[in-house]
């Protein structure tokens, strides 16, 4: 396993000290910062693939390390002290196999070619079929929970739609409902009510098998300018959660859909492309329910 990554800081001799940052300011600077990219960072903007905040400093995250050099250069002197630019690399969370119970989204999805997460259940345009779903990464034709078969590739979303249907097993079915972290850190079953739109700044949860889940902000939208991806800043993501469900809560305690876990960000280390115990993670990317919905010619199965 990779070795403990250590990030460090240090301004250039005759720079300006960093400026002082509340998180709440540091939050308006980051969304300042992504929206104009292509201003302040030129050429290298395509490069960008995120800017959020870390208490009261600016992580932006670069796809290249070799670019990590350029991009500072190009920060706003008068915000240079207070960001610092990492090499991020994105990958998909698929991982560890476990076993868990129950045909509600949040289930444990064990394949013969990777393990994930299920999440929420679909009905299909055409003859209204209800079917469960995953992310489209995860390879395996089909997946079993506890031993038992869960169900079977039905239909693969193209392009950025990072999620499949699933057929269910003979004698089963895909229920309205879903698993998520509970107050006490414990999952809890609610049921699924809706789907809504993702917007900015906008504190969003999610569920995955490794992780258990958490909350986070969502700081980029469309992620890297790609239809139907979504970033948020969560350091607790972790391979396995891929497919897992992304939500918010009502009052009531019944689930408003927004998406499915997709990938993560993370410093890679050892330069090998997959994230090891240690490496840095910076946060999520998911996928739009509604985009999900457009490309899968399905809509979300509710209560």
């Amino acid at each position: 396993m990779g070795a403990a990554l250590l990030l460090t800081w240090s301004v250039p001799a005759g720079a300006a000290e960093p400026p002082e940052l509340t998180p709440a300011a540091a939050q308006s600077v980051a969304k300042e910062l992504e929206r104009t990219k292509e201003s302040w960072a030129g050429a290298d903007a395509t490069d960008v693939l995120a800017v959020q905040p870390a208490g009261d400093t600016i992580l932006v995250l670069v796809d290249s390390a070799d670019s990590v050099a350029a991009v500072e250069e190009q920060v706003p002197s008068d915000q240079a002290g207070a960001v610092q630019v990492v090499h991020a690399t994105e990958a998909p969370v698929a991982g560890p196999s476990a076993d868990d119970g129950g045909w509600s989204a949040g289930i444990w999805l064990n394949g013969s070619t990777g393990n994930c997460t299920a999440g929420f259940a679909w009905k299909t345009w055409s003859g209204n079929q209800v079917k469960g779903s995953t992310a489209a990464h995860c390879s395996s034709s089909s997946f079993t929970n506890n031993g038992r078969l869960v169900g079977s590739t039905f239909r693969t979303g193209t392009g950025t739609n990072d999620v499949k249907l699933l057929n269910p097993a003979t004698n089963t079915s895909f229920n309205a409902d879903v698993w998520i972290r509970g107050s006490n850190g414990q999952p809890t079953l609610r049921n699924v009510q809706s789907a809504g739109a993702n917007t900015w700044g906008e504190t969003v949860a999610f569920y995955g098998r490794t992780s258990g889940g958490g909350t986070a902000q969502i700081t980029v939208l469309p992620y890297n300018n790609q239809p139907g991806r979504v970033y948020m800043n969560s350091p607790a993501v972790r391979p396995g959660d891929s497919g897992g469900p992304v939500y918010v809560t009502h009052a009531n305690g019944n689930v408003q859909a927004r998406g499915t876990v997709s990938a993560m960000l993370f410093q890679d280390a050892n330069g090998n492309g997959t994230w090891q115990t240690g490496e840095t993670v910076y946060g999520m990317i998911f996928t739009d329910i509604t985009h999900s919905s457009a490309g899968l010619q399905a809509t979300l199965y509710t209560i």
